[in-house]
């Protein structure tokens, strides 16, 4: 997941299913980056959740900052007894240890994180209807053992029915696969890694119905996680694999960011645009919402089976030249530093080249006086600084023009990355999503 993780754009895919053998354990499989198009007059389809009863909001756990060093603004690795599980219906921890090239299975934790599954695990003493997973796989290295297990039936055997058994053992309620780049012979991955990824799902379903659910327990959950539009999907036989999925979720963020050539204005480059000012074909968030529903529905699964993902993280970029003082729209269209791989000055506690967490760019905000200039076609807002730093960010209001448009398209549910990124103690994006979505 990119925003203080990677330079990938996810889409998420949780697939209930029960696993093989007694003691196996079900994967969640995250599977589609999603991105959402609208503008302020769009007009919404007429198949809108109104529903309560599919809806999902789900939040990724991932120690992303770390133990921040000289930070002021109050913020620490964020621990699982701070979670803010009240307002969650599915929690993800990010992520599994590695897949082993010589067993095929997940190694051991070590003891430090297998405690912090049982923390993790505990928040359901918090919240009873709280389902919890663990995601599998994560950034580029996981990508070449994720090839070769998928390769070959045998190791995939292996994998399952030592995941499952893995999964139980900690306590968590479902498998969420996070494959990146198959396909990507650069990457470590092979050609038929797209096929193989639809076997490896499968094997995972069947899996998950034979098991011998435990006593108290239900069913495993799957999903797995994809980027979003056209261009990332090609990657993903979504139409083939859905059917094995609970859900998926397409992850609308890191549509564009500071790894992108800066020929065009930095001005429209936020992370996650609802719509592209510029028009760039797939590069929205309601484009990749459109392909992605579109392949699920060749699938024969509606929209429902999907979730939009969404990033409490900013993206943020040094510009050309300085910025005029009193401009009325700071920083749009205004190339970049150089014009190509422009990242900002780190954060003052995240240190991620490119990406402010949420906590940041309020306080920067806060400290200059600032208020945040909303784009209406994009549907984010962006501030700049120091006369040459750009920053584009979501709030709640921006956050929710978003969850409209997949709910319009018929998505119950929103997956988000970075909780670690909201304000600490108050948990304002997580509490503002949780109102729009459940308050509809």
């Amino acid at each position: 997941m990119w925003g203080a993780r990677s330079t990938w754009c996810r889409i998420g895919i949780v697939v209930a299913a029960a696993a093989a053998a007694a003691g196996v354990v079900a994967l969640i499989v995250l599977l589609v980056h999603a991105q959402s198009s609208t503008t302020n007059n769009a007009e919404y389809p007429q198949n809108a959740v109104n529903s309560q009863v599919n809806k999902r909001m789900i939040g990724y756990y991932a120690q992303t900052i770390g133990s921040p060093t000289n930070c002021s603004l109050g913020a620490t690795a964020l621990q699982p007894d701070t979670v803010p599980a009240n307002l969650y219906t599915h929690l993800v921890y990010g992520f599994s240890p590695p897949i082993s090239t010589t067993t095929w299975q997940l190694e051991q934790p070590h003891e430090n994180e297998a405690a912090r599954y049982v923390a993790f695990n505990a928040l359901k003493a918090k919240n009873p209807n709280l389902k919890t997973m663990l995601s599998v796989g994560g950034d580029l290295p996981s990508t070449a053992p994720m090839s070769s297990m998928a390769s070959d039936p045998g190791r995939r055997a292996i994998f399952v029915n030592s995941t499952m058994r893995f999964i139980r053992k900690y306590g968590f309620d479902g498998i969420d696969i996070d494959w990146e780049f198959p396909t990507e012979v650069a990457r470590g991955g092979s050609p038929n890694d797209n096929n193989n990824f639809v076997a490896l799902v499968a094997d995972l379903r069947q899996a998950i119905e034979m098991e011998a659910v435990p006593k108290n327990s239900s069913k495993l959950l799957l999903s797995c996680i994809v980027p979003g539009g056209p261009f990332w999907g090609k990657y993903y036989n979504i139409s083939d694999v859905i059917s094995h999925l609970d859900w998926v979720n397409i992850l609308g963020y890191n549509v564009l960011g500071t790894w992108m050539n800066q020929t065009e204005y930095i001005g429209h480059m936020c992370s996650a645009p609802l719509q592209n000012p510029l028009d760039r074909a797939g590069d929205s968030v309601a484009n990749a919402i459109q392909y992605f529903v579109g392949q699920g529905k060749a699938g024969g699964a509606d929209a429902s089976k999907f979730n939009l993902g969404v990033s409490f993280w900013g993206i943020a970029y040094t510009l050309a030249s300085p910025i005029a003082p009193g401009a009325t729209s700071p920083g749009m269209n205004a190339p970049a530093f150089n014009g190509v791989q422009a990242p900002a000055k780190t954060g003052q506690c995240t240190h991620q080249p490119g990406y402010l967490a949420y906590f940041e760019s309020q306080a920067i905000m806060q400290k200059n006086n600032l208020t945040g200039t909303l784009d209406p076609v994009s549907q984010c807002k962006y501030f700049t600084y120091d006369t040459n730093q750009w920053v584009a960010f979501e709030d709640g209001a921006t956050l929710s023009a978003k969850i409209d448009y997949a709910m319009s398209m018929g998505i119950p549910g929103v997956s988000i990355w970075g909780l670690d990124a909201d304000i600490p103690k108050t948990h304002t994006l997580s509490a503002a999503v949780n109102a729009h979505l459940f308050g509809h």
